[in-house]
């Protein structure tokens, strides 16, 4: 599934109605802009779906903005059937802007008589109206010219009902921890013609680390926020493809779809656990399975549906799957240790919050995605961790590291252990970086988290 239309025809080969389970039949609609991805209609005997510029929406209800932890709507969006009629209308980008523009919030007026009308469907609507005005020329603009920074300060800014502290978890997650630890599990895949499912992918980033690391590990993303999904396909894995659709419900998959799952920071917060289960073995029954940063629920503060690590062990059913503390995977990933080993205990270290399950599918010696040495955190186009605030010193660059938040810092405080805080490199170091060039000294940031792999277009280009 390269980077073109044959990447979107080999993806219809594995699609299937939610509903009815049968074969989805493409009506394909003109792109409305010469960038534009795949838009058209996906039909079956019981159901028609929008495809999206190159996004196919796969559920029922309407697309929106879902708070993740409890599933609550943030911003409730378009029905899907008005969807599929804009999109046959030859309205695409007003399709396209109705999923992405989240209404402006302004969260003072709430506080000012007569407070029903700033909650107000028609006040909202007006709002939303706003937001898409301001959106269109952004949309129709050369992708080139914005970056996934840019997105990211948009949809979570602070006059966004998606706010909180998804930025800073979102941008600078290439190097957080529970990363980290999740890429020492992911080395051990099996490389293979079909493509593996990224269940509740977010915005892609560990499927860009995927299909980076190695050609044939393709990586089909799911999930429920299609504002996440559209920034993944355009600006952090291009290579990939995405399906929106609930991730704890029948999946849009024939049997045997796929040659591996990951599931990262989300199994946790799903309701129907035993379905997620049922379904992952279904679409690649026999493969390798990875559950990573899985919520112990022995160890508070709890988050969304937890289980105990007996109680998970017991969903997962077989003598096959393994457990593993974070903290054990993270110090395996930064002493270049494989994760895996032949035999494994299925006890953890008291105390661990977060935990990783691992259905191995094959022996574990026989698990090999990237047998080279390189760090896994560094593929891709070199560049400074943008957790870094980079400044002149004199004739060097001086790097800072700064925690964006408190909050931030609470949940990554490792980062502080392998980030060194201050560093001075060289204008030659510096340009070896943003050249790709993999001198020692480069190796040696690379080592220290400080230079790492991104996407082409991530980061703003402000220095």
């Amino acid at each position: 599934m390269p980077v073109n239309s044959s990447s979107f025809d080999q993806l219809l080969e594995i699609l299937r109605c939610p509903k009815c389970g049968q074969v989805l039949e493409f009506q394909s609609v003109a792109a409305p802009w010469p960038q534009a991805r795949e838009f058209g209609i996906l039909k079956c005997r019981c159901a028609s779906y929008p495809v999206v510029d190159g996004i196919p929406i796969l559920m029922g209800g309407t697309v929106g903005a879902f708070e993740h932890t409890m599933g609550s709507a943030d911003f409730v969006g378009p029905a899907v059937e008005d969807l599929c009629q804009k999109v046959l209308a030859g309205r695409g980008v007003d399709a396209l802007l109705r999923c992405i523009a989240f209404p402006i919030t302004l969260k003072r007026l709430r506080k000012v008589p007569p407070r029903r009308l700033w909650t107000s469907r028609g006040f909202l609507n007006l709002m939303a109206g706003l937001r898409r005005g301001q959106l269109r020329s952004q949309c129709l603009a050369d992708r080139a010219s914005l970056s996934a920074e840019d997105w990211l300060r948009s949809f979570f800014g602070r006059f966004s009902p998606v706010q909180g502290d998804m930025f800073n978890y979102s941008f600078y997650r290439l190097a957080q921890p529970r990363y980290l630890a999740t890429l020492a599990l992911t080395k051990h895949l099996p490389e293979s013609n079909k493509p593996v499912l990224d269940l509740a992918c977010g915005f892609g980033h560990l499927g860009y680390n995927l299909s980076e690391c190695a050609e044939r590990h393709v990586v089909v993303g799911v999930d429920r926020n299609f504002f996440q999904l559209w920034l993944a396909q355009h600006w952090i894995a291009p290579k990939n493809r995405f399906v929106c659709a609930n991730a704890d419900e029948s999946l849009p998959f024939r049997h045997g779809s796929f040659s591996a799952t990951l599931c990262s920071d989300a199994f946790h917060y799903f309701r129907r656990k035993d379905l997620v289960m049922e379904e992952i073995d279904r679409c690649g029954s026999g493969r390798p399975v990875l559950l990573t940063r899985v919520g112990n629920k022995a160890i508070e503060p709890n988050e969304g549906f937890e289980l105990t690590p007996t109680e998970y062990l017991r969903l997962c059913k077989g003598d096959s799957w393994m457990i593993f503390g974070e903290e054990e995977l993270l110090s395996r990933y930064l002493a270049r240790e494989p994760a895996i080993a032949s035999q494994h205990s299925k006890t953890i270290v008291p105390g661990e919050k977060w935990l990783s399950l691992v259905y191995p599918g094959t022996p574990p010696d026989d698990m090999r995605r990237n047998p080279s040495s390189g760090w896994l955190h560094a593929v891709g186009p070199l560049a400074i961790n943008p957790i870094y605030r980079v400044s002149r010193a004199g004739q060097n660059w001086r790097l800072d590291f700064r925690f964006p938040s408190d909050h931030y810092k609470s949940e990554n405080a490792r980062m502080g252990t392998y980030c060194p805080q201050t560093i001075t490199i060289s204008d030659e170091t510096y340009r070896q970086v943003k050249t790709n060039i993999r001198s020692a000294e480069v190796e040696h940031l690379i080592g220290q988290m400080v230079a790492i792999g991104v996407p082409n277009s991530y980061v703003s280009r402000h220095i």
